[in-house]
């Protein structure tokens, strides 16, 4: 049997896979802080 190399197919590296969910994870993260945060102003601005 002769070694053969695998045939190119346009598969997607692990790399690229990990870096948007990441990027995601982020964005999600950072939605979220964000809503808390100005949930937070709205409550110092009304109570005083």
């Amino acid at each position: 049997m002769s070694a053969r190399r695998p045939s190119p197919r346009p598969r997607i590296p692990r790399s690229l896979i990990w870096f948007f969910v990441v990027l995601i994870g982020l964005i999600v993260v950072a939605g979220v802080a964000g809503m808390i945060y100005y949930a937070g102003l709205e409550d110092v601005t009304t109570t005083k």
